[in-house]
Formats: C-alpha cells, structure tokens, sequence
C-alpha cells in the first residue's frame, strides 16, 4: 500500500504539471486546448486515490517522554531564571548603509528605432515570403511547400505529415492551422491562399499514398470579409470559396 500510495502521489502531480504545458503550448499555437483538461481530472482522482488509501491514524499512542528528559527540560528552565535580566540595557542602534544608484534610463529612440525597423522589414518582404513564414509558424512539424502566382494572385501552400492519429482530431487540428495563419495574413487580403493537405492514407487492402484529404480556397473577397473578433475556426468549410475533404471515407488512417 506504500509503494501505491506513492506511486498515486507523483502520478497526480506529473499529470497536472502536463495538464498545464499542453494547455499552454496549445494556447500559444492557438489550437483547441479543451482535450487537456482530461489531465487535470486525472491528477485529481490520482490524488483522491492516495488520501483514500493513505489516512492518518488519529488514534496511533505518541511517544511518552522519559523521566531523564523531563529532568533535563525541569533544569534548563530553573537556569534560565537565574540569569540576569539585561533586557534594559541600553542597545546600540544598528548602523545601516544607504546606497544610493542614479536611476537607469533606456533612451525611447532606440525602442522606436527597432520598433520602426521590424515594421519596415515586414512591409518589404514579398507575398511569397510573408506566406512562407505564417506557414512555418502555424503548420509546425509538417512539410511545407509555398508557391505564388503573380497574374492569378494566388498562394499556394502544400502540408504534408508523415502520421495521422484520427480524421476527428486531425480535422480540428488542421482547421486551428488554417486559422491561424489566414488570421495572420489578415494585414494584406490582396490575395487568395488555397491549401493542399496531404496525409499518408491506407486502404483496405493495406495500401498506403500520399492524397490530399483537404483542399481549400480562400479567394481575396472571401478574406477581406472576415471579421476576425468574432470569427471561429469551424465556420472555414462555409466560408471557403471550394472545400472538399475525403478524410471521412478512409477507415484505417496512419
């Protein structure tokens, strides 16, 4: 009972410490966050768990002390009555070191020289590029491939993963990607962005290729229309001028 006792302890503690980084990394990459609170409802039940098997014996006798000791706690106190009382005598103030430090300023220019610097930067860097990066950012872990189309005014973004858990979680997670990143693209709706996302796909007959389970366009009218303070992640098939998703018909998925 011991060892399980202990065991519910560290497992209680080790499951609300993940509860809390995945929360905050999904929070960060601002993908759904509300899976991980299975961990806190495990790490109270761990927890529950060891105070059930572990209860205080209330009743358990405490240790008598011996008479050697009551004789020496008896003597210690008659000593300390016979010393002299010299709490009135007069003390010496503590002398204390003021130092003091000329206040440090940081010179506003130069916060406004970079701030003024990434700005520019920012506002220099081609469509191409501007894609490239809000791809890298939000498609973490995934092979990116980024293309433009200068006449047609078209970015074009091929994701490719190497696994796949479920079409369920997959779905939702690729749905908080393509948030994210038209959400940070939000600044320049001068163009349209169609996603190709290909995921590794086994038949029934144990083949397995490479398709794209979701394709999407988002053209530059459709972008512009988007109201960002209230728009959710789940309305995208609806808005998206095409969204076609084939992850429903397979039933064995890497």
């Amino acid at each position: 009972m011991e060892v399980l006792s202990i065991v519910l302890c560290i497992a209680s503690i080790v499951l609300f410490i993940l509860g809390i980084v995945f929360i905050a990394l999904s929070v960060k990459k601002k993908k759904p966050w509300k899976q991980y609170l299975f961990f806190f409802l495990a790490a109270i039940i761990s927890f529950v768990l060891y105070l059930a098997i572990v209860p205080y014996d209330w009743d358990a006798p405490r240790p008598e002390k011996s008479t050697e000791e009551e004789t020496e706690e008896f003597q210690a106190v008659i000593n300390t009555t016979k010393e002299p009382n010299t709490t009135n005598k007069p003390t010496e103030a503590p002398t204390t070191a003021v130092t003091t430090t000329q206040p440090t300023t940081v010179p506003t220019t130069e916060a406004a020289t970079k701030a003024t610097t990434e700005t520019t930067t920012k506002k220099s860097l081609s469509i191409k590029d501007k894609v490239q990066a809000a791809a890298v950012d939000n498609f973490y872990g995934k092979e990116i491939i980024v293309e433009y189309d200068e006449n047609k005014k078209i970015a074009t973004i091929t994701s490719t993963s190497e696994t796949i858990l479920s079409a369920k979680s997959e779905t939702k997670f690729i749905m908080s990607d393509m948030y994210c990143l038209l959400e940070d693209l939000q600044d320049d709706n001068s163009f349209g962005i169609q996603f190709y996302i290909y995921f590794p796909v086994t038949d029934a007959y144990g083949n397995t290729t490479y398709d794209a389970v979701i394709n999407a366009y988002f053209s530059a009218e459709t972008r512009q229309k988007i109201n960002w303070d209230g728009f959710l992640s789940e309305n995208l098939p609806i808005i998206a001028d095409s969204f076609n998703s084939i992850l429903e018909l397979y039933d064995y998925i890497y």
